[in-house]
This record gives C-alpha cells, sequence and structure tokens, in this order.
C-alpha cells in the first residue's frame, strides 16, 4: 500500500489529557504502514450523502474499460459497525425505513476501531507518551483504520467490468487491488482504488502481446453530503406523459406503494432532471490539459461551445448561465462536489469521441452534479477517415462505383491487377472479371497455398452475427447513456473556406500519403468541426435533454439561411435540435436548435410557446390542458425501431429523403472498412462497430418495409391502389419502400469481394483470389 495524506482526517493533536505546557506530549505514528486512519466524527450518521462511482483513469488498449465513466447516483448513510465501515441506501418508502434490512447494501468496507490516551507511570499520572487505549468498547474508540485495499460492492452498477457483464459476457478477472488516495472532510469523502484485471477473451483488433491479458483501472467513489449541494429553495416539477411527449428530458423516478400497500399506476412518480434554475450560475472546471500549448485551438472551441449554450439558455429566457473557470490542480473527474469538462488524451479502444452524464437528487430530479468527456485521441484516430471522405467528395474519385479503382490509385498498385479483380457494369453493381488462366495454377484458389491455415482466423457467420448483435445492443446503451461513438462521424460536405484551403495545400493527397507535419495541420482544422457540435451535444445532456431522433425530420423548425447568416454559420443545418444523430457531422448546429431552446424553456423558465405565439407558464398550461402547443418533433431512445422514421444516424425530412441518405450512407463507408487505409492489423476482428452500423442501416431500411407491407394488409389496400398516390403519407412510405426494397436487393446480388493473393517480393504475380470471408 502507499501512504495516504488526507485532509482533515486525523485530529489528533488536541489528545493532550492531562499533559503540562513545559512538557511535550509523545503521540503515538498514526497512520503506519501506510494504513488509513481517520475520526469517525468526520461521518454523521444521521445525513445523507450522495454518492456516485467512477472511473478515473483506464488503459487506453482495454475495451472493455472506459476512463471517466460514471455510475447511477444513490442517496445512501454511513454506519459503523465492529468489523465494517457500511454504506446503505435507505429505504426509499419512509412507511418501511424502521426494519434496517429494508436498506441496500452498497459498499462495505473493512476496518478496525482504535483509540489512545496518556500512558501512566505506576502512580496513575501521565507520563507525556501516548499509547492505544484496549480498555474500552469499539463504539467508544474514537477513530477507526482501514484495513483492507478492497471495497466490496453489493450492488451492481454500469461500470467497466459491470457493462461487460450486461452484455452477457463475463472475460475478466479481477487479480490484483490497490488503495491509491483518500481525502476525508466534514462534508466529503473521497477514495480512489486501483485494480487490475486479466482479460479471458482478449480483443485480438487490439492484441500484440501477453502484456495485453492485464490491465488497470482507477476508480473514484465519492460521497458529498446532499444538504452541502442540493438547494434548499429547489421546486421539482412533475413529468407527466403528456410533457414527455414534447420535451424530451432525463427524469428521477420515485416508487411509493399505494395507502393499501398496492404497487399501482398511481404508485409511480416523475420528476425531470435539470439544475436549479434559480441558480445564476452552474460551475465549470476545465481539465489542467486544456492549457498545453498545443491545445489552444481546442480550448477556443470549448468556449464558444459553452457561449452557444449560454445564448440558447437567454433566448429560452433562463436564469441560469454556465462559467467555465480554469483548471485546479489536484481536481479530479470523480470528484462530485464539482462540475467538469474533462479532456481525455488518450485514443480509447472502446471508440467514444463523447460522454455527458449527470447525477440528480433522487428524491427531487435537481442535477447536483454533472460532468462531459470529450475524448480528444479517439477524434484524432477517425479523423483520417473523414478526411479521406472529404477528399473523395472533393475529387470525385471515390464514388459508388469505384472504390477499389480509387484505392489502387491511392497505393499506386497495377492498374492492370484492379482490372482483373474488379469489373463494373453501368448500373454500379459490382461484376468480379473471370481470373485469366496464368494467375495461380489456373484455379480461383491455387491450393498450393495453405487455405486451410488461412480458415483458422476467419469467422463463421455464427461469429459475425455475434458481432452484429452486440454491436447494436452497445450502440443503443451508449445512445441512452449519453455517449457518442467514433464511428458515427461523417465531415462530408461543404466545410468552409479554411478547409478548402488546407485540402489544397496538401494537394488532395489520401491520407496514407500525408507527412506527419501535413496531417498535424488536417487535424488542427478539421478538429473544431467535431468537437463543437459533440461538446453542445453533451453538456444538453448535463443540462437534462434527452435525443430528439426527429429533429432531422422537422423542416418547420430549422432555422433559415437568415438566421443562420445571422448567427455566423454559412452551411445549412438540416436538424432542428443538436440532440440529434446526425448523419453527417458537417450539417449539425453548431448552436441549439430552435426545438432546444423550447425545451429549455420548459425545464428552466417554465413556460411554453402556444401555437398562436404567446409564452404562457407550466402553471396556466396546467390549468388549460387544451391549450395547443406550439408543434415540435420529437422522438428518443424508447422510440427508434418503432417508427420508420426515428433513426439514429439518419438525415432526410420525409421517408424518401431518409432511404435515399441511408442508401447513399451505405456506399460512402465502404472505404472505411474494406480498404486497409494504412492499418497495421486488417480484418473482421476490428469490424464490429462497421458491422454494427451496418446493421442498423439495413434495419432501418427493412422496418420501412414492413410498415408498407402493415398499412397494405392492414387496409387491403393493392399496390396500385389509388390511396398510395392521393395520400401524402402514404405515397411517401411506398416510394420510401421502394428505394429500400431495391437497395436490398442490390446488396443480395452483390458478389463477394475477392482479395489478390501474392508473395510480397511479386506483388504482380497473383497467386489466387480469394473470398474475403476466407480471411
Amino acid at each position: 500500500m502507499k501512504n495516504i495524506v488526507f485532509a482533515g482526517a486525523l485530529v489528533l493533536s488536541m489528545m493532550s489529557v492531562g499533559c503540562t505546557k513545559e512538557k511535550p506530549y509523545k503521540e503515538q505514528p498514526k497512520g503506519k504502514d501506510g494504513l488509513f486512519q481517520a475520526s469517525k466524527d468526520l461521518f454523521d450518521a444521521k445525513a445523507d450523502y450522495l454518492y456516485v462511482a467512477s472511473t478515473v483513469e483506464s488503459d487506453r488498449k482495454a475495451s472493455s474499460s472506459r476512463p471517466h465513466w460514471m455510475a447511477d447516483a444513490k442517496r445512501v448513510r454511513f454506519v459503523f459497525t465492529e468489523k465494517d465501515l457500511k454504506v446503505v441506501e435507505p429505504e426509499k418508502d419512509g412507511r418501511f425505513g424502521a426494519n434496517p434490512v429494508n436498506n441496500r447494501a452498497v459498499m462495505s468496507m473493512p476496518i478496525s476501531h482504535i483509540d489512545y490516551k496518556c500512558a501512566e507511570d505506576d502512580f496513575g499520572k501521565c507520563t507525556h507518551k501516548e499509547e492505544e487505549s484496549k480498555d474500552i468498547r469499539w463504539e467508544q474508540k474514537r477513530f477507526f483504520i482501514l484495513k483492507s485495499s478492497e471495497l466490496a460492492l453489493q450492488q451492481a452498477s454500469f461500470l467497466p467490468m459491470e457493462i461487460e457483464k450486461f452484455f452477457g459476457s463475463s472475460c475478466t478477472r479481477e487479480v490484483r487491488s490497490e488503495f491509491i488516495n483518500a481525502e476525508i472532510t466534514a462534508d466529503s469523502v473521497n477514495l480512489i482504488i486501483e485494480k487490475t484485471f486479466q482479460d479471458t477473451c482478449p480483443d485480438f483488433a487490439n492484441f500484440d502481446d501477453a502484456a495485453d491479458l492485464s490491465f488497470s483501472v482507477r476508480y473514484q467513489h465519492s460521497f458529498v453530503k446532499q444538504a452541502k449541494v442540493a438547494s434548499p429553495d429547489y421546486q421539482p416539477i412533475r413529468y407527466t406523459r403528456t410533457d414527455e411527449g414534447n420535451f424530451g428530458f432525463f427524469s428521477t423516478q420515485q416508487i411509493t406503494l399505494d395507502v393499501d400497500n398496492n404497487d399501482v399506476i398511481g404508485s409511480e412518480k416523475y420528476y425531470f432532471d435539470r439544475f436549479n434554475p434559480k441558480k445564476k450560475e452552474v460551475v465549470y472546471y476545465l481539465s489542467k490539459n486544456f492549457n498545453k500549448p498545443e491545445h489552444a485551438l481546442v480550448k477556443k472551441s470549448t468556449i464558444e461551445a459553452v457561449e452557444a449554450i449560454n445564448d440558447g439558455l437567454s433566448k429560452a429566457g433562463a436564469e441560469t448561465r454556465l462559467v467555465l473557470r480554469e483548471p485546479q490542480e489536484h481536481m479530479s473527474s470523480g470528484d462530485i462536489r464539482y462540475n467538469m469538462i474533462v479532456m481525455e488524451e488518450d485514443p480509447q479502444a472502446a471508440g467514444l469521441i463523447g460522454y455527458g452524464p449527470h447525477a440528480a437528487n433522487p428524491l427531487t430530479g435537481e442535477i447536483l452534479h454533472a460532468k462531459t468527456i470529450m475524448y480528444l485521441g479517439t477524434i484524432k484516430k477517425y479523423l483520417k477517415y473523414n478526411y479521406d471522405e472529404l477528399i473523395a467528395e472533393k475529387q470525385a474519385v471515390l464514388t459508388v462505383n469505384s472504390p477499389l479503382v480509387a484505392q489502387a490509385n491511392s497505393l499506386a498498385l497495377d492498374p492492370s491487377l484492379v482490372a482483373r479483380v474488379s469489373a463494373r457494369n453501368t448500373s454500379g453493381t459490382a461484376r468480379v472479371a473471370a481470373p485469366a488462366r496464368e494467375i495461380g495454377a489456373g484455379d480461383v484458389i491455387d491450393h498450393r497455398l495453405d487455405i486451410n491455415q488461412l480458415r483458422k482466423y476467419s469467422l463463421t457467420s455464427k461469429d459475425t452475427k455475434m458481432f452484429a448483435k452486440n454491436a447494436q445492443e452497445k450502440m443503443e446503451f451508449m445512445s441512452k447513456n449519453c455517449m457518442f461513438s467514433g464511428e458515427m462521424i461523417s465531415l462530408a460536405g461543404d466545410l468552409g473556406d479554411a478547409v478548402d484551403k488546407v485540402l489544397e495545400e496538401v494537394q488532395f493527397k489520401p491520407w496514407i500519403q500525408l507527412s506527419d507535419a501535413e496531417k498535424e495541420k488536417v487535424i488542427a482544422v478539421l478538429l473544431p468541426y467535431v468537437w463543437k457540435p459533440t461538446l453542445i451535444h453533451e453538456i444538453g445532456h448535463n443540462l437534462g435533454l434527452r435525443h430528439n431522433f426527429a429533429a432531422s425530420e422537422d423542416k418547420a423548425n430549422f432555422y433559415s439561411d437568415a438566421e443562420l447568416a445571422a448567427m455566423g454559420i454559412k452551411r445549412k443545418a438540416r436538424y432542428s435540435s443538436v440532440m440529434d444523430y446526425a448523419q453527417r457531422t458537417s450539417n449539425e448546429l453548431r448552436v441549439l436548435g430552435k426545438y432546444d431552446i423550447a425545451a429549455l424553456r420548459y425545464g428552466y423558465a417554465e413556460k411554453v410557446e402556444t401555437a398562436d405565439g404567446r409564452i404562457i407558464t407550466l402553471a396556466e398550461l396546467r390549468a388549460q390542458p387544451a391549450t395547443e402547443l406550439k408543434p415540435y418533433s420529437f422522438c428518443t431512445d424508447e422510440h427508434v425501431a418503432a417508427n420508420p422514421n426515428c433513426n439514429r444516424f439518419d438525415e432526410g425530412t420525409n421517408l424518401q429523403e431518409i432511404a435515399e441518405n441511408f442508401r447513399r450512407q451505405y456506399h460512402e463507408r465502404y472505404a472505411r472498412s474494406n480498404v486497409r487505409n494504412g492499418r497495421r492489423k486488417f480484418s473482421m476482428l476490428g469490424d464490429s462497430a462497421q458491422i454494427g452500423a451496418v446493421d442498423n442501416m439495413m434495419f432501418e431500411m427493412r422496418l420501412t418495409y414492413e410498415r408498407y407491407e402493415t398499412i397494405k394488409n392492414t387496409f387491403d389496400l393493392a399496390a396500385n391502389a389509388p390511396e398510395w398516390e392521393s395520400i401524402p403519407f402514404l405515397k411517401e412510405l411506398k416510394a420510401a419502400t421502394l428505394i429500400s426494397g431495391q437497395f436490398l436487393l442490390d446488396v443480395i446480388k452483390t458478389p463477394d469481394l475477392l482479395c489478390a493473393v501474392a508473395k510480397a517480393d511479386s506483388p504482380a504475380n497473383i497467386l489466387a483470389l480469394i473470398p474475403i470471408r476466407e480471411l
């Protein structure tokens, strides 16, 4: 164990009982051998504490771990027993709180109780030396020593490794635990533990040697007295089903049995989550790496993002403003006394680029702590694909019809090889050319190659389905928990003069041919286009806003060109909310959208806009429930897959446009997964994110087709019934169905991609053409 420094933990200097002023009092050494020792007086057994567990640091190569992850907030209390310091979650229904076993165990810390007294001589006089007092009961001892470095967690949480269990796998086992640091004050407790795990199901996409089979994670367990962070004047507001259909907020649930002890519909109450709207300032601290010289542009983009949030709050009529503060030494992202914007510089195997959790008072829904994590290292990792997409768009080289030709050009491959591997008809459907007789021994697969050895590393269809299922589940889980995956960044589109200038400066070369200096120049220009909208989106989650996946269809509430120009935005933004997942990052909002402002008006100003343009209070709305509000399109995570027009990462204001854009997106992503592009490791073992993305696109397009079938069969409509043309929605649905159906047929008709196999010292001598699935 390490020697620990604690704040306010050792209040033992006042122990000089019966000692004279002339002679110094010699105390026993406290916290010897690295043991943590503290006064019990610092723990208020009657007070409610807010408790949140977080990861603060983790190994960048461990895909099952994520730095700065946060578990759910809990209302807890501390209880001392003879052997433990227990953390318990009190019974939520106060009527049953008298039964101690109704409290839920959260954590147990093994301790020993200790106290001290003045050592006496044979005549009972103080010798001015201190000794341990062993003749009193444990309840009377004023101090405790934390004996073990381990914390026993009795409740499951969505922290790393626990998440892995949630997804049905158990691939890690704990092999070591070390107590790193502790800080105890009269109002807060912060403990940091480092655990080392062994991976029993290694991720071969990131596996290099046996050292990758173990990794470490630092956890922070943070407690603060609720009375110190909760507002005494906070007024919770019930979140009704009607309100939920208009504006999406995270909510705090309370369940109280009816008077007859039955669990009924009325037992359930929801309060929407928000900071106290009477609070003028919500302070955020930047992590200290924001002040590195190389991050000056990132810091500037961060300041601009916060200004955009504050402008939206002002337009919403809210009094609250976000205030950025400079980094503070030793401040940790897991300390729930502070709100933070954290820059994580390590590239993460998990692929996250943004995360915006908050902790709300479990009794009221008041947000008491929030943080936004921006994964800079991961954003940089994905910019290479975005850059190549921009180059492809500018040069019109990487088109649907010629992905292999474009890659051949970028790698200076023999054009005759490309012609033999891939030929295309005028409709754009891939057609593999018959191999010439001189290839290999005349067979498509040359049996001089040990193909059976190659097959050992192939994936079965069962493996592929497992990847798709896991990837889909993880995407849904991340979406519901305020996380944004880097796989979904797309920068295609018109980004402006600065980007055009740098593309010209690097002569439109593909990423693989850029020098390090040129890459740095491109990253500096492209980074703000991803950073700013992602940060605004995640801070939106901090404020309580949920996703709105209908924002891409809400055409009536898009900003006009004139409105965008007045805000200094040159590009069109085809969304009414920054809380959507955009299909193209270039089309995302970089300010709060009209829906976002309306939602913040509802949550922070407690007002809404009516259909006739009046602004009324929620109290007035409750008194006149038939009042028609200004309409906004809204759907969130629970609605995805229920309707073909509620999709993550879509674009388009109607079903037909959505289908067209999904089809385009599928082809645009082709090169990202099927072209090596300089990757050291290139196999399906690293393709789970791509499989999930393609699965999502195909599922959404299939959903359109199924909705068409349902309506057609339910109402017995013939394929040529006039209603398909006379009713706008049905006309739109039929057009989208034809696009989706043709797309799925085209995918089925497309032959498998073949790979040319050659020796490294004779690349022009093709030995075999092998379907990529065999590799």
